[in-house]
Parts: structure tokens; sequence; C-alpha cells
């Protein structure tokens, strides 16, 4: 959904990692309290990180499209704390944990972008918790244009309903308010009948 990534970090790890492999839409990359062997980089396609509530419910927690670091921080973490669901036909290139974190430690400027990269993550993070407060529809929608500026594209929403925790049957009955809303404001009152 957002890109706001350090081409050259991403760059970096991508010229150490495995040549990709496809994931199938629908299909999980891993799931929460595996264990962390590799670090994961989505070169094509759409993932959700997701974690399941015990009411029932589905918390996003990160939606992004490629190019992008998945679970950056599981870097540092011996099991995922979320599952990793990918949203269409995915390419996605691993390597190593152990690789991936020798490479950022060795060098500098690498480590550098390594730290940029993590800052706007976490930027983006407090940005979505924001966009989450809002308990009803209209809220959540409001606070993301807000942030983001004009709705994604028809084909998008699905996406972006996930990522306000919403269904999207929700935000499309939302959109097609505001649409009957903008209608009314655009045709003005309407003139009052004469006997």
């Amino acid at each position: 959904m957002i890109v706001i990534m350090s081409a050259t970090i991403f760059d970096t790890l991508l010229a150490s990692a495995a040549p990709p492999r496809t994931y199938a839409a629908g299909s999980y990359l891993f799931h929460r309290d595996d264990p962390v062997h590799s670090f994961h980089l989505l070169v094509e396609g759409a993932v959700r990180l997701i974690r399941h509530q015990e009411n029932g419910g589905t918390l996003v927690l990160h939606a992004m499209s490629s190019p992008h670091i998945i679970a950056e921080a599981s870097l540092y973490s011996r099991t995922y704390h979320c599952n990793c669901l990918c949203d269409s036909a995915c390419s996605i290139a691993s390597l190593p944990r152990s690789e991936a974190d020798a490479l950022i430690s060795a060098q500098p400027d690498v480590a550098a972008d390594w730290a940029r990269y993590l800052a706007t993550e976490l930027q983006n993070a407090r940005r979505h918790a924001e966009v989450l407060t809002h308990g009803k529809v209209a809220g959540r929608l409001d606070a993301w244009i807000a942030w983001h500026g004009p709705l994604p594209g028809k084909g998008e929403w699905k996406a972006l309903a996930h990522y306000l925790s919403i269904s999207p049957e929700a935000l499309y009955r939302e959109m097609a308010r505001r649409n009957r809303l903008a209608e009314r404001s655009a045709t003005g009152p309407k003139a009052a009948k004469t006997p």
C-alpha cells in the first residue's frame, strides 16, 4: 500500500539473496510463532502482516507492496510475531537471517541505510496506529486521506479496507455514502415543486 523505502538497503540485501520464489495469492509466507531462519524481500506483489485476535477479528499490522522488506523486526527475533499473507501472486527473495545481519553490521553506510529505513517504518507504524484509533469507518478513512492524500484507484480499495482493519463491504458502503453526498452537493437543493 505504502512504498516509502530506501532503495539502497533493499537493493543491497537483494544482491545477496537467493533467486526469488513465487507464492500464490492467498498463501502464507510464514505464521506466528514459526522460527525465523530467513529474511524476506518482496520483489513483486503485495502482502499483509496480520494477527488474529481472540474475538475472531483480524488486525492488519502492515500492508505492503513491492519493493519492500517483509517483517524487518524479524531480524532480531527468534520467532515471527504475526502471519504473512500474500494478497496477490508474489515474488519473494530470501537470505539467511544471519547473513542479512552480518551484511548490515559489516559496513557503516549499509548500517546507516538500515537505521533510516527502520526509522521510516516506525513513523509509518505510529501513523497507522493513529488511523486505527478512530472507531468509525468514516473517521479511519478521513485519517487515511489526511495522511496519504487522494484515495487509491478502485482496484486497490480491498487492500485499503484491510489496512484500515475494516471489511471491504464497510468501506464500499462509506464510499457510496460519500458519492451520494457529493452528488447532492453538486446538484444543489432540489427546486420546490409548483402546485
